[in-house]
Formats: C-alpha cells, structure tokens, sequence
C-alpha cells in the first residue's frame, strides 16, 4: 500500500557554517568551471527549481519570496561565497538575465533589493589572457555561437534555427553544427506517448540528446533537458518498476527534470519501494529537495538498514547534501566505539547528535540489533529525567551497544524533553 508521508520541516535550520559554504562554491567551481550564485542557492536548496523556473517564465517578477530565509541572511550568505571564490582566484562578471519560452528576450531582476540583486546577477571566473584575443580574432563566430547557445537555452527552435544558419554562414564546418541540429531536433520532437514512445525516446535522449546538450550547453544543459526529461517521466509512468533496469523508471526521468514532486509519488506508488536501494536514494533526494529533511533522514536511515555500501557512497560524496548528517557520520567514525560504527549503528548514533529526529521518526521494531538500539533511544530521549523506566532502558541500550550508552550520558544535559511534530514510521 502506497504510504503518503505528513510533510514535517527540517529539524535543524538551513544555516551553513564558513566551511560548508566554501565546500559547496569550490564543488560549483569544478562542476562548472566558475561560481554562479543561483547555482548556489539551487544546489544548496535556497531555492526550489520549480520557483527558478517560474522567474525565468516570466512570473514572478523577481526571486525575493522564492527565497529560503531572511533576505538579509541570504544576502550576507552569499557574500560571505562572493568572499571565498575572491580568494580562490576567480574575477567577477556581471550577467544579464532572460527570460525563457513566452518571455524569451526579457531582461529579468532577480532582486528589488539593489545589492542582493548585484550579487545574483554575477558570475565569478578565471580570466585568462588569451580570452580576449579569442574573442578579438574569432569575434563574429563567438557572436554566433553564444546567440545559438542563448537560443537553445531559451528552448526556442526558430531562433535557434535562424543563429544556426548564422553560425554556418561563417563557418560552414563548424564542430558544434551537428550538436545544434540535435538539440533543434529535440525541441521539434513531439511529446512521448505512453511506455513504448517513452523507452524509444530514452534510447534518444541518451544517444543523441545528452551528449549534444554536454557538449554545446555546457552547464546550461540542464535547464534545456529538464522539460525533455519530465516529458519522458509522465510517458513512462504506467511502467512497472524493474530492479534490472531501473533506469527505465519514470523516477529517474523525474529526477533528472528536477521534478520533485512527480519523483517522489512514482516511488511510493511502487509495492515494496523501501527495500528498492535505487529508489530509496531517488526519494531521500526529493523529499530533500521538496524541503521535507525528516522525510529525507527516514529514506537515508533506510539505507543504512537495508543498503548500507549505497548509505555510505552516498555520505561520502562531495555532493551530499544535508551537512549535518554528513559531519554527524564523519565524527562517528572518528569515536573509539565497540561495536564499532558501521552505517547499521548510524541511525541511533545520529538521534543522539540531533535529538530533534527522535520526535518525528517512529521506531523500527526490528529483531537485529542496530534497530533495538534506535528504539532504545528514542526511548530514552522521551524521558530525559533518570525515572525506573528510564535507568531500565540504559542498561538495555549498555546491553546492546557501551558506546551508544556512553554518548547518550555524555550529551544528556543537552537532550529536549518535549517532541510536538508528527511521526514518521520506520520504512518496514
């Protein structure tokens, strides 16, 4: 049966400290080749795609209520960035903003705040010397392609086709001819229909269109190929999921549209989702991205129980996204514990370091061990005053595993006693 999950906000803000800030700007800087700060805010989850995409539409006028946060806390967030990719080497630019399919050619404002807007109106890179002699010898080319990019990005096949002939007028063999008239081809394509039309698109979408939006957009590949993707996703959806081939699963196309919410209702309308490793990183994704992190957490603990190699790629990526957990597991490690800490432990060693989950993840009731200890201490952190029930459940938890013990008494004086959100059941 299909579970709908209540909606519980992050238990912890989304503040980052100096660190964390500088790591998010050096990953945008190798992904990218320089720092953009909307990347940040995208990448960081300051701001929902959904509302990104719906500024560059048109509507809103400007970013400012999109935003996650104070305004003023954003601002100073994003020059405390604007401080560090100074200091790695990269000079800033300014942009100009425009608007995508009916309000292709309008110059946007991301902010009515002047200096917010400045700051998000800049893209920050390394200028080399031979930059400008490019663009001297080869300006009218240049011209060319970045009028063909502009078009492309903006999903507009008539000017796009118009930039391109342009472009071959100058140089008739020019490299990125035949990755234009595929991305021309892509936008001229009509929707996928139904399973059939949607794996025959796919085979598309990975041999041609992909490698074309790569190689000609750059990093603007994404915006291009996310409606292509959510096209693909609605196509797909009546498929059943195929543990073999889970890449033929609508889940996916959704996650590479960056259509959240569609994501996560294919993966919970799949009987047994919770077992599926694929489909529980695809979900602790969206419910990320969906600014549900309790959601998030329950999916990840799930891992740790049922995939923990998957939980442990995963936190160790440089692209994981709640730092919190991350510093949490990366300190876990470090701790001298018997047993010792595997992602199995994590769970409970995590409620310790965040108490806050505890009132909003329901234990696990299982047999094994690491989820007698979740329990435990979702237990003990109910009753943070020593009572009879409270002293039995340490001995069971010292039982069980010294360690865990041992950090729950360490960080007693710090545990709340009250939990008011909802609860989240165990994936079963």
């Amino acid at each position: 049966m299909t579970r709908v999950q209540p909606k519980v906000e992050c238990c912890r803000t989304m503040d980052m400290p100096t660190a964390e800030v500088q790591a998010a700007v050096q990953q945008l800087v190798m992904e990218h080749g320089g720092y953009s700060p909307l990347e940040l805010l995208l990448a960081t989850n300051r701001l929902g795609y959904e509302d990104y995409r719906a500024w560059r539409e048109g509507d809103p006028v400007s970013l400012d209520a999109a935003l996650a946060g104070d305004p003023d806390d954003v601002r100073e967030w994003l020059e405390a960035a604007q401080s560090w990719a100074g200091a790695l080497g990269l000079d800033p630019e300014p942009v100009v903003h425009h608007g995508w399919e009916e309000a292709a050619g309008t110059v946007l404002v991301a902010s009515a705040d002047r200096s917010l807007n400045t700051l998000l109106s800049t893209w920050f890179r390394r200028i080399r010397e031979h930059d400008q002699l490019d663009l001297f010898i080869d300006g009218a080319q240049t011209a060319a392609v970045n009028a063909l990019i502009d078009a492309l990005a903006a999903r507009d096949a008539g000017k796009a086709g118009r930039a391109l002939e342009r472009l071959v007028g100058i140089e008739r063999d020019h490299g990125q001819r035949f990755h234009a008239v595929a991305l021309i081809a892509a936008l001229e394509a009509p929707v996928p229909q139904g399973p059939d039309q949607g794996l025959e698109r796919l085979h598309r979408m990975e041999r041609e269109w992909l490698p074309a939006a790569t190689a000609l957009l750059g990093v603007r590949r994404r915006d291009f190929l996310a409606p292509l993707w959510r096209d693909l996703g609605r196509a797909l959806d009546p498929m059943h999921f195929d543990p073999h081939h889970p890449e033929r699963h609508a889940s996916r196309a959704y996650r590479e549209g960056l259509d959240w919410e569609r994501l996560r209702r294919s993966v919970l309308a799949v009987p047994g989702y919770g077992k599926e490793p694929v489909l529980l990183t695809r979900l602790a994704e969206a419910e990320w991205r969906l600014r549900n992190r309790a959601g998030a957490v329950e999916s990840w603990f799930a891992l740790c129980r049922f995939a923990p190699e998957e939980f442990e790629r995963l936190v160790e990526a440089s692209d994981f996204p709640d730092w919190a957990l991350r510093t949490a597991w990366r300190l876990a490690l470090d701790q001298d514990l018997e047993p010792e800490m595997t992602p199995e432990w994590f769970p409970a060693w995590m409620l310790l370091e965040e108490p806050g989950l505890a009132g909003v993840l329901e234990p696990c009731r299982g047999d094994d061990d690491p989820s007698r200890a979740f329990d435990t201490v979702i237990a003990l952190l109910a009753r943070p005053d020593p009572d009879e029930q409270g002293i039995e459940l340490r001995r069971v938890l010292q039982a069980i595993h010294p360690g865990l013990l041992a950090r729950y008494l360490a960080k007693r004086s710090r545990a709340p006693s009250t939990r008011t959100a909802p609860r989240l059941r165990c994936r079963e």
